[in-house]
């Protein structure tokens, strides 16, 4: 089917969990209507593959899934940048992927490429955001550009939710 939408979905690992049934079940709502392909940080981490309706042709290429965990490197930035070329949307999911957002915040003006809607799902107990300065970083990169400086001093300088993420006050920051 010639045509067809494209989407990334991009893990660090594509085992069962609430992110990866929530993106099987909607790649088996869709079908083959959009051709769907994800990347998994840990390329045999993909036990969540065996929930894909088989009629449905989802692809699981791995040489650019390497990419996804390492160093963070300008170099291995561009690169991952480069592999996000031809897709119609590219979705993220948690902190595994940080490094994809980062590289397509980098380069997505230079190399034309698609949109990316991260989802997080909040801190596991291994890693309490306010303790990882790297995590709490990014998480700062995540603030829309227009409020961004507000978006920052409202999220880092005030108590985390219960999950460790920023919860949202009336004034939507």
């Amino acid at each position: 089917m010639p045509g067809r939408p494209r989407i990334l979905h991009i893990f660090s690992t594509f085992d069962h969990g609430g992110a990866e049934a929530r993106t099987v079940s909607l790649i088996n709502h869709w079908g083959n209507r959009i051709n769907h392909a994800i990347w998994a940080g840990v390329p045999k981490a993909i036990g969540a593959r065996a929930a894909i309706d088989p009629e449905i042709d989802v692809t699981f290429p791995e040489q650019e899934a390497t990419l996804v965990l390492g160093p963070a490197q300008l170099t291995r930035y561009y690169r991952i940048a480069r592999m996000l070329r031809g897709y119609n949307l590219i979705l993220t999911y948690s902190w595994g992927a940080m490094d994809v957002v980062m590289a397509h915040r980098i380069f997505a003006r230079r190399l034309h490429l698609p949109p990316l809607i991260h989802h997080e799902d909040g801190y596991t107990e291994s890693e309490p955001g306010f303790e990882n300065w790297r995590r709490h970083f990014f998480d700062g990169w995540r603030c829309k550009a227009r409020t961004h400086w507000s978006c920052r001093r409202k999220c880092w300088f005030r108590s985390p939710a219960p999950n460790g993420m920023c919860a949202p006050t009336k004034s939507g920051g």
